[in-house]
């Protein structure tokens, strides 16, 4: 998913980014403000932290990809002649 429809998928659900912050902080052991910051970037496709992916994907139904500057060569190879 794009990080719009990522947005519209909280959105849509009536879910903010503080909110999951402060379930983050509790259940990760991070501070709220680095948790913001790292749905942030998460989202937006900044930085990749699989750990934080796979936890929204299993608790809110984020699908965050990878992003492709992070793929192997090969699989960028793939997708780009498909």
């Amino acid at each position: 998913m794009t990080e719009n429809e990522n947005r519209k998928v909280l959105l849509d659900k009536g879910i903010k980014l503080v909110d999951i912050s402060k379930r983050m902080s509790d259940e990760f052991d991070i501070t709220e403000k680095s948790a913001q910051v790292m749905l942030q970037h998460l989202i937006s496709n900044q930085r990749w932290y699989p750990v934080y992916a796979n936890w929204l994907n299993k608790n809110y139904g984020l699908e965050i990809e990878k992003p492709t500057w992070l793929k192997p060569v090969r699989q960028r190879l793939r997708e780009q002649a498909a």
